[in-house]
């Protein structure tokens, strides 16, 4: 019985093709025309920011739901929430999702979703239950954000005084933040105070990353590389409920922290406590503990290649996975991947 168990249980597994890329014929999509821009994780789910690349019109998803490319038992890319969204766009309707452009998972499973629009439709903000049939929870429309580039959303995983729900946005060209409260429905424009920030012939503060501690947000100006820490207390005080207008003006200070090696994309931090950074201009992979001065000789430089770099994502024991813009080879398996795991102790 033992032997013939084992028989059909490496049967079973000779079955199973381990991958680390996602597959998008499914839906159409060739990985030429397909570019990821952003994914998302909860559990073994996998959402997918996508852009296209082709030369004719024809409507295409931009946002897709898949497995994690290392799950053992992976499902096919499908369409999030639905395959009705995805009909109603092609039918020109702008209440549907046009270019998704970044994502953030709460800790209660809700997944947040940036659109950023096109030339017709404005931006929007959409939240999805995933722990209840990917119902849709949440809607607002963005009408006088029409034409900015967003890059990130962030939650923040502890409520503000009144127990209100807050996710930051961060844009493209920009220097400032977007602060959106969930239960007023309200967005305000997050300013700071040009007594703190290094000279620079155009801020952008683009990329931001909460700190594990959850007391603090890092922020860089990703034209200089410039990094700076934010107080998140003093806006978790404050109530958006207060005044008609539904665009507020809040302003904070900054504390400059010091200059990375180079503009950076994709900030994270590992369970290790680790600030993690793609350096596009390299297409490389940087670490730097907090622990230690804001210096090259504390820089580590973990992983480079020659393709396009779009995401870190933080795995358990301080692991990071770096997920790539298009399928590419890797060398030392042999093996077309999205995402390479990187080992960090």
């Amino acid at each position: 019985m033992k032997v013939k168990l084992k028989i059909i249980f490496l049967a079973f597994f000779s079955l199973i093709k381990f991958s680390s890329s996602w597959t998008l014929s499914s839906l159409n999509l060739t990985q030429n025309g397909t570019s990821i821009i952003h994914v998302s994780v909860y559990y073994n789910r996998a959402f997918l920011c996508l852009s296209h690349d082709y030369s004719d019109i024809t409507p295409r998803p931009t946002f897709i739901e898949s497995s994690w490319p290392e799950t053992l038992i992976g499902s096919k890319a499908k369409v999030f929430p639905n395959e009705i969204y995805f009909q109603k766009k092609k039918a020109n309707r702008c209440r549907e999702v046009q270019q998704a452009k970044a994502t953030d998972i709460d800790e209660k499973g809700r997944l947040w979703l940036i659109d950023e629009g096109n030339e017709i439709c404005a931006p929007k903000l959409f939240v999805f239950d995933l722990l209840y049939f990917n119902e849709e929870i949440h809607f607002t429309s963005f009408g006088l954000l029409q034409g900015k580039k967003f890059s990130k959303i962030i939650v923040d995983p502890v409520e503000s005084e009144n127990g209100d729900v807050r996710a930051y946005l961060s844009l493209y060209n920009e220097d400032y933040l977007l602060v959106y409260s969930f239960d007023e429905r309200k967005i305000g424009k997050l300013k700071f105070s040009n007594d703190f920030i290094q000279p620079s012939k155009s801020p952008s503060f683009s990329e931001m990353i909460i700190t594990p501690q959850k007391d603090q947000m890092y922020i860089s100006d990703t034209t200089s590389g410039y990094l700076y820490t934010i107080n998140l207390a003093p806006i978790r005080y404050l109530n958006f409920s207060l005044g008609d207008s539904k665009k507020l003006s809040i302003r904070s200070p900054l504390t400059y922290v010091g200059q990375l090696l180079g503009p950076p994309k994709a900030m994270t931090i590992n369970k290790s406590g680790i600030l993690v950074y793609i350096i596009p201009r390299f297409s490389a992979v940087a670490m730097w503990d907090p622990k230690t001065p804001l210096a090259a000789e504390w820089h580590e430089i973990v992983y480079q290649t020659n393709h396009e770099l779009v995401q870190l994502l933080c795995g358990s024991k301080g692991s990071v996975y770096v997920i790539s813009e298009k399928v590419v080879k890797i060398s030392r398996d042999g093996k077309w991947k999205h995402s390479v795991k990187i080992h960090m102790e």
